[in-house]
């Protein structure tokens, strides 16, 4: 599995407990359709260890409501590392997840703790695009396997 079921639970429990961040959450990009169009890859392995257990176990929504949630996980979660440099998971960062994406971007996100802070790499003129990357420039990733189907 990508994420741990305790990362899907604790994102379904803040959509519905506080409001504001759910709505936030939501606004992010699941990629449904190309995610529908190859479920083996993006939706069975999460069928028996993920969705139905939080639909009989916790009574935690519905199937849709879980797909979507694995959805965002998949488009928008950014890489988290403990400060002495080991990998501690995903997480969601829906401000920065709204900023505009380029493989060549003007900022460049700093995780501290559970915050995550953006800072420019350039100056930016005011009513030019901020824009971030999907997957660090420096993995060695062939070019269109870097980003979304973004057309």
């Amino acid at each position: 599995l990508h994420y741990p079921p305790v990362e899907i639970i604790r994102c379904m429990v803040m959509r519905k407990t506080d409001i504001n961040s759910g709505r936030l959450v939501d606004m992010l990009m699941d990629h449904k359709e190309e995610r529908m169009d190859d479920m083996e890859k993006y939706i069975e392995p999460y069928r028996e260890t993920v969705i139905r257990r939080l639909i009989e176990n916790l009574n935690l929504g519905n199937e849709e409501e879980i797909i979507k949630v694995l959805g965002y996980f998949d488009v928008n979660s950014i890489a988290v590392r403990g400060a002495d440099g080991p990998y501690r998971g995903r997480g969601i960062y829906p401000t920065a997840s709204l900023m505009n994406h380029s493989c060549i971007c003007n900022t460049r996100n700093i995780i501290t703790g559970s915050l995550l802070e953006s800072r420019a790499t350039v100056a930016i003129t005011a009513g030019s695009p901020i824009t971030t990357h999907y997957v660090s420039p420096l993995l060695n990733l062939p070019q269109d396997s870097r980003g979304s189907k973004e057309k």
